[in-house]
């Protein structure tokens, strides 16, 4: 998962919607692969109290996640990678398990888009949602990515990324942008703590049919 996460955002530089059927069928799904999300340190396992739930049918996917164990007064934002069939990924990772990874997005299996952003709280905990419709282009990746188009068995995978404390002046860039305020791109799972500092931070796996 680190390769993923460090191809997909280590730079720190990086809507049409489609009708289809209103009888769609909806799956619920939450995080894999205990309901929490994961650390994107190497070994330091699941978010505890984390949580998360996507609601995902033919027009289109809502996702909700709660973070927790996040930094006071520090921006994050939150980063949908989509791969619109995970029964056809090629490139799954361990540590955590999944269908899919970097190597399917640049075998044109899926993309990726922004979700939301916001400086947190004192309780270090936020929730984070995103609606993604069918049709929608990507925002940032390779240049071998694709609109999402899902097949019954789409796959998610959403990173919480940290841009570091909240900056006078940049804080619309800091929560709406992958590179806003960052100078230095932290490997992924080390929690940025000084200004300027960016990194991936935290995992969250959703999968129709489970790796």
């Amino acid at each position: 998962m680190r390769r993923l996460i460090t191809l997909a955002f280590g730079m720190g530089l990086l809507i049409a919607t489609i009708a289809t059927p209103a009888t769609a069928t909806t799956n619920t799904l939450t995080p894999l692969p205990n309901g929490e999300g994961h650390w994107l340190a190497g070994g330091a396992g699941e978010v505890s109290e984390s949580s998360g739930l996507a609601t995902v049918n033919a027009n289109g996917a809502q996702i909700t996640v709660k973070a927790v164990g996040l930094l006071p007064g520090h921006a994050f934002t939150m980063w949908v990678v989509y791969f619109n069939d995970g029964t056809q990924c090629t490139f799954g990772e361990m540590g955590p398990d999944t269908n899919c990874g970097f190597g399917d997005l640049l075998a044109g299996r899926g993309g990726i888009v922004f979700g939301d952003g916001k400086v947190i709280g004192g309780s270090g905990k936020a929730t984070f949602s995103a609606h993604v419709n069918v049709g929608d282009d990507p925002d940032i990746g390779p240049p071998t990515v694709v609109p999402y188009d899902p097949s019954p068995d789409p796959d998610f995978h959403i990173i919480i990324r940290s841009h570091g404390p909240k900056l006078p002046g940049q804080v619309a860039e800091q929560t709406h942008s992958v590179g806003g305020g960052c100078l230095v791109e932290l490997p992924p799972g080390q929690l940025p703590v000084n200004d300027g500092e960016c990194g991936d931070v935290q995992l969250y796996i959703f999968e129709t049919v489970p790796a």
